[in-house]
């Protein structure tokens, strides 16, 4: 039996003009600018076996539907761990197409490498639609990136981010995404940097900073809360 055919693989050279080039490389890979985006956040290999299993039932029961009925890309981190796995194999179960766009910095991606590369490298996810390969040499280089790719996919159209558990890059992917102007779901009792910011009080300065902002909806980890939520962000119906 053979494994899914792997994604459409995107470099982006670094340059001053990278940041421009965002748009021309996405519809130049034969991907639509203009749609409603998902901006998927959060754990990656630091996530316990528990909250892998209840992120993993919100994503068939939630996530997936609601990016079928919207018509919305996914974007997330795009390797091999965490939520970004997790989504992967969610839609590969479904049979869901569309676009699933991972953003990657080169040096912490194992088949690429780059300068610099990280101490730690990982595989990209194999069920993703595209992969970007971004300027970059270690973990929270493609943050930046992520953001900017999910702002000209959207191209006008709403766009949402949704953190599930999450280390310390969650923090700034989630600052990134308010900077953005993208309002972010932050799913609670989904453990770690989701669990900080959806506490009462939240548990640190940065994460009780992040709860005060009116783009900051906590919500609880039930397939109802994250499915309306997420179709609410995304105009539908």
């Amino acid at each position: 039996m053979t494994g899914p055919p792997g994604p459409v693989v995107i470099r982006l050279e670094h340059g001053p003009e990278s940041v421009d080039r965002v748009g021309p490389v996405l519809t130049q890979a034969g991907i639509r600018l203009g749609q409603p985006v998902v901006v998927l956040v959060g754990g990656a290999s630091g996530m316990s076996t528990a909250d892998a299993a209840t992120a993993s039932a919100l994503f068939d029961a939630a996530l997936v539907p609601a990016l079928r009925t919207t018509g919305a890309g996914l974007v997330d981190g795009g390797t091999n761990a965490g939520v970004m796995a997790l989504a992967g194999s969610a839609r590969s179960r479904a049979s869901l197409g569309g676009i699933h766009i991972g953003v990657i910095a080169a040096g912490t991606l194992a088949q690429v490498g780059g300068n610099g590369p990280s101490s730690d490298p990982v595989e990209m996810e194999p069920h993703h639609s595209h992969v970007l390969v971004v300027p970059g040499a270690d973990w929270g280089d493609e943050s930046p990136w992520l953001s900017r790719v999910a702002t000209v996919l959207s191209d006008g159209q709403p766009s949402v981010t949704l953190l599930v558990n999450g280390g310390e890059i969650a923090y700034q992917d989630i600052e990134l995404s308010l900077e953005a102007g993208r309002p972010a779901i932050v799913i609670s009792g989904t453990g770690r940097t989701a669990d900080d910011i959806a506490g009462t009080p939240p548990a640190t300065p940065r994460a009780r900073a992040l709860a005060r902002s009116p783009l900051v909806q906590v919500i609880p980890a039930t397939a109802s809360a994250v499915l309306d939520a997420l179709r609410r962000s995304l105009k539908d119906g």
